[in-house]
């Protein structure tokens, strides 16, 4: 499959997320009213994929705001341990940003006393396992996400294929902050292994099988280059850069991609 006809697909997908009714007939919708956190998953017969949309900041909303805010960093293998059920606290490597972190677990787990704080009373891991059952021909998993949506989007596919390595998982993110350190990316990077990409051409077409995590970025945008925090931030996955009317898959094309875009 083309790798743009792909991204879009995800870009509208992601678009989707921000429906206040899941997005209609077929998906369903998760939302946590502690964090406000919104992801909607359904099953697209065409792709033969399940996908996994997770809305972005919508400014108006305070919970989002903070979530946004919390730029400290926690270690998941001792952060809330205890707070949540079935929690993998070895799913993710070094040091995450602590509002994303918590925006993740709020839809993900069930609470210690076997409650849930979202909407419906059935957690993200309950609908996406619901779901991958009653698909017919489950090909993949695709994960999308915008903004915000697209660094709990990042937590998501990172945790989705150590745990599920018989289902493949594709990543798209859309002006996606930084997620985590420097250990966090790599091992976040090793997992989806990114296939090194030539310039492409008719006989050598750039695919989703051999880029996976696919980070679309925009040169106006001011959210891919923060948190920062004296580079204590890593970004992940292939870049691919927006810029001049222009798109470049940063390291295919060589071109000079702003260090605050690419690190």
């Amino acid at each position: 499959a083309c790798l743009i006809k792909n991204t879009l697909r995800a870009l509208e997908w992601a678009e989707h997320a921000y429906s206040e009714d899941g997005s209609g007939e077929g998906w369903v919708l998760v939302s946590s009213m502690a964090t406000g956190t919104q992801v909607i998953v359904g099953y697209v017969q065409e792709e033969s994929a399940l996908v996994v949309a997770w809305r972005g900041t919508e400014v108006s909303d305070m919970k989002d705001v903070a979530t946004d805010l919390r730029v400290g960093q926690v270690d998941p293998t001792n952060y809330k341990v205890g707070e949540y059920e079935g929690v993998v606290t070895t799913d993710f490597a070094g040091t995450v940003h602590r509002g994303f972190y918590d925006a993740y677990l709020s839809v993900m787990y069930r609470g210690s006393d076997g409650c849930t704080g979202v909407v419906g009373g059935e957690t993200l891991t309950e609908v996406v396992e619901r779901l991958m059952k009653d698909a017919v021909n489950l090909e993949k998993v695709i994960v999308t996400g915008h903004s915000l949506g697209g660094a709990l989007a990042t937590l998501f596919a990172v945790h989705f294929t150590k745990n599920y390595k018989d289902v493949p998982c594709e990543l798209y993110t859309f002006g996606s902050p930084r997620v985590g350190d420097k250990t966090f990316s790599a091992d976040a990077n090793s997992i989806f292994q990114p296939t090194p990409m030539s310039t492409p051409s008719e006989s050598t077409p750039l695919t989703s099988a051999s880029t996976p995590h696919i980070r679309v970025v925009h040169e106006s945008d001011i959210v891919p280059r923060i948190p920062y925090l004296l580079g204590t931030y890593r970004h992940t996955g292939t870049l691919v850069y927006i810029t001049d009317g222009c798109v470049y898959v940063a390291e295919a094309h060589g071109v000079y991609i702003p260090t605050l875009y690419n690190a």
